[in-house]
């Protein structure tokens, strides 16, 4: 019999592997670095003005003009993408530049 859980709207199912869950890392950290990753435009457009947001709360402000965007995929001849394959992120409204490699 399956084990289910019902709670503010969400069902909860007790899992049925022996694998470990799996982590889904949603940002890297490095100084004043922050590498965003999510595997569609609006995941990333979201979690960029999430950030955005936040920061403004505390008083900080992202430059857009010194912040840039890369696409990657799962090979390294998949760049440079072609312009219909850009992402046009912005914050606040203003478009960040996409590149095809960081310095």
């Amino acid at each position: 019999m399956e084990e289910r859980h019902v709670s503010q709207g969400f069902l909860f199912q007790k899992c049925r592997t022996s694998r470990p869950p799996a982590i889904h890392i949603t940002d890297l950290d490095y100084a004043d670095d922050i590498a965003v990753l999510d595997s569609s435009k609006d995941g990333l457009q979201e979690a960029t003005t999430k950030i955005s947001n936040f920061g403004r709360e505390a008083g900080l402000r992202i430059n857009s003009k010194k912040t840039n965007t890369m696409v990657i995929g799962k090979f390294h001849n998949q760049r440079p993408f072609p312009h219909d394959e850009m992402l046009e992120l912005t914050i606040s409204g203003d478009p960040l530049e996409q590149v095809n490699h960081f310095r």
